[in-house]
């Protein structure tokens, strides 16, 4: 019966981290401006970092970014807002942590921002560990 518990303790702990780590990440933006949109996947204790590609993410659209590294978890994202050319405008980026369970900078999510290009503010949520809101 020991044997049995220990067994479906592994199973479960397996499934669970096969889960978190790094899938592919749909970004929607369902604001009327433009952002670019980086993601940062690291090793479980924070050491290693790899950075997605910078994906410039237009008005009312979706995009998918792929893991630098599918054996690691999503960290974070960082959100700049851009005009529609998607040439950063000088507003603040905001960071937000994924639902992973690293949180390595210790970010909150979500988080809210003010858009320079007559947005107003808008905010970015990791919703879930493939899913990044803007809205």
């Amino acid at each position: 019966m020991k044997k049995l518990a220990l067994l479906i303790v592994v199973i479960v702990a397996s499934v669970a981290t096969a889960w978190a780590q790094s899938s592919p990440v749909t970004v929607t933006n369902t604001t009327n401006c433009a952002y670019l949109v980086r993601l940062v996947a690291t090793e479980d204790g924070c050491g290693a970092q790899c950075p997605s590609a910078v994906v410039c993410v237009l008005p009312g659209s979706s995009v998918v970014i792929n893991p630098c590294n599918p054996n690691w978890f999503w960290d974070r994202a960082v959100v700049v807002p851009t005009i529609d050319a998607c040439q950063p405008c000088g507003s603040l980026p905001v960071r937000v942590n994924s639902p992973a369970p690293t949180n390595c900078l210790g970010l909150s999510n979500p988080m809210s921002g003010v858009h320079c290009a007559g947005c107003g503010f808008f905010t970015v949520d990791f919703a879930t560990l493939t899913t990044l809101n803007i809205f």
